[in-house]
């Protein structure tokens, strides 16, 4: 059984051959692929994916650069990936998304009030500034095929919601303080 990155690595190269440092660089920039782009995740997987029959790979000998290989998806890669893609999502897998912010908030019992407002604020406007370069680039990118279009959408949307839940608890907090429900140090 495949982990959930070897399959979303199938996706990638469902587009077409490519290199681990080009499925590295999706992994990374989309909103919507919410695992780690480290070369530790990522070769690994390439290695067992080649292993087991999934993908190919090729030297492409360069000149002026470093020779690179290039991974194509195979016929027993992409049936993986259809099979994957029909299947339903349980409750598990959605027990499995990893939000890194809640991870933190959970503790914040172990800052003081003041610690805790500062990074939520710098958290909101971070995810702000993302949510712009986000919108820009999803702009830019007009030619990108439907299903990608909707997964660009969706981690626009939930960017913002991220935000909107990030600027209604900065206020939530202020209230709390406000009213004597939380003193300015814990």
């Amino acid at each position: 059984m495949l982990t959930d990155l070897e399959y979303i690595m199938l996706g990638i190269l469902s587009f077409g051959p490519t290199t681990g440092y080009e499925i590295r660089r999706v992994v990374e920039q989309s909103p919507v692929i919410g695992f780690s782009s480290s070369a530790g995740a990522i070769y690994p997987a390439i290695k067992r994916l080649e292993h087991g029959g999934y993908l190919t790979s090729q030297l492409e000998i360069q000149e002026l650069r470093p020779n690179k290989k290039v991974l194509s998806l195979t016929d027993e890669g992409r049936n993986a990936l259809r099979t994957w893609l029909k299947c339903s999502l349980t409750d598990k897998d959605y027990e499995k998304v990893h939000d890194p912010l809640m991870a933190k908030v959970l503790f914040f019992h172990n800052l003081t009030m003041e610690e805790s407002r500062q990074y939520l604020v710098n958290q909101a406007a971070m995810v702000e500034q993302y949510v712009g370069e986000l919108e820009r680039s999803f702009e830019n990118c007009k030619g990108m095929g439907f299903y990608q279009s909707l997964c660009m959408e969706s981690g626009i949307v939930h960017m913002r919601t991220q935000l909107k839940w990030l600027q209604d608890t900065i206020a939530k907090l202020d209230q709390q303080v406000c009213d004597g429900n939380l003193k300015a140090a814990n």
